[in-house]
């Protein structure tokens, strides 16, 4: 699977950072898994995701987001949330 990014004209609407273009502008690592093709394709199509590339880079975002998201609530109220692995 390769990407080709694509430099389009920055008009001033494309000044404002969305999170997809966020993500587009990481650091790409190309890495061999195997993954099962059910699971992922559930995943495309629950993520709306356009390719298989970016159904895993979001729900990878997704668990860090909740990651981020526990530790701010345990910060902030002194709440126990059950954590994954726990």
């Amino acid at each position: 699977m390769y990407i080709h990014y694509l430099i389009p004209y920055r008009s001033e609407e494309a000044q404002i950072k969305k999170p997809q273009q966020e993500r587009s502008r990481r650091r790409r690592a190309r890495k061999n898994v195997r993954l099962d093709q059910r699971s992922l394709d559930a995943a495309r199509r629950i993520l709306g995701a356009k390719t298989e590339t970016e159904a895993i880079s979001t729900a990878l975002d997704m668990v860090i987001f909740r990651k981020e998201l526990v530790d701010g609530v345990r910060a902030m109220y002194g709440i126990p949330v059950a954590d994954f692995g726990r």
